[in-house]
């Protein structure tokens, strides 16, 4: 019955380590931003990145042509905070 218990806490432990580094990392390389998408926000809150604050940038960003040719590209939009890229959208990926 311990065993169980020690089993079920380190799985969660391991779990929560786990998402907290893919949480940490960016998820967006700044080398992969491309342009600055000029958009009229009407309210401090969009759909796709959630509440937006003042400074804040989006950008389409892709992925270099060599991942597209191994069939691992991505593309789609990033929200840009203090010169770190804060979250992602994912819109097409090969």
């Amino acid at each position: 019955m311990v065993l169980y218990y020690v089993l079920v806490i380190g799985c969660g432990l391991i779990l929560m380590f786990t998402l907290w580094c893919i949480r940490r990392a960016d998820p967006v390389p700044r080398e992969w931003l491309k342009e600055r998408v000029h958009v009229a926000i009407e309210s401090e809150h969009d759909d796709t990145f959630g509440r937006l604050k003042p400074g804040d940038e989006i950008w389409r960003y892709c992925s270099p042509p060599e991942s597209w040719k191994l069939l691992a590209g991505r593309s789609g939009s990033a929200l840009v905070r203090k010169g770190k890229v804060n979250r992602s959208h994912l819109v097409l990926m090969n």
